[in-house]
């Protein structure tokens, strides 16, 4: 990696570049790999960079900004490091939601780990509950599917229980009716 003033500046040119408003998807990638192209593959040590640093504010930043590009290489793992730690305070609903986008096998014990470190909680946990439920589904492996089917078929409140069926399609299977799970 390069000194670390090259680095914020190329921290500082991502964001630049990249972090506009208005900006879709594809026109992200473009303008990234057309005027960066080789920022891709320093994306994941500059957020490590910024996690050590506790610069949440950047991280999510150049987080959702890599997001939008296909194949950075080590994001998912810098990702699935920051919601093992439970650091990036107000922003781990967003890792956990990336982490299912990419469908991230590796990810699943770390989304498991957060959603049992708070699924009793009132509140904003309730929520991170539910993103983890769509990052299971949306990763689908076999543990993943596991985990969902004991969330189902076990004693949780009764949204999540109705949002991990969804996420197997196995809702009417259960029983569950939308109404009485949801309202």
């Amino acid at each position: 990696m390069g000194s670390e003033i090259d680095d914020e500046a190329l921290v500082e040119e991502l964001i630049h570049i990249a972090g506009g408003p208005g900006y879709g998807r594809e026109e992200r990638q473009r303008r990234v790999e057309s005027r960066l192209p080789d920022a891709k593959e320093r994306i994941a040590l500059l957020l490590r960079l910024l996690a050590q640093r506790s610069d949440w504010i950047r991280f999510n930043t150049l987080e959702n900004i890599a997001a939008d590009l296909d194949d950075v290489p080590g994001f998912g793992r810098v990702l699935i490091d920051v919601v093992r730690s439970g650091e990036g305070p107000g922003h781990l609903e967003d890792h956990i939601e990336i982490l299912g986008e990419l469908s991230e096998p590796t990810a699943v014990d770390a989304i498991i780990q957060a959603f049992t470190e708070r699924e009793h909680s009132d509140g904003p946990s309730y929520w991170l509950c539910l993103k983890c439920v769509q990052a299971l589904g949306a990763i689908g492996d076999p543990p993943a599917r596991d985990f969902l089917r004991g969330i189902a078929e076990g004693d949780h409140p009764p949204r999540l229980k109705w949002e991990a069926a969804v996420e197997l399609e196995i809702e009417d299977e259960l029983g569950f009716d939308e109404d009485e799970m949801c309202g």
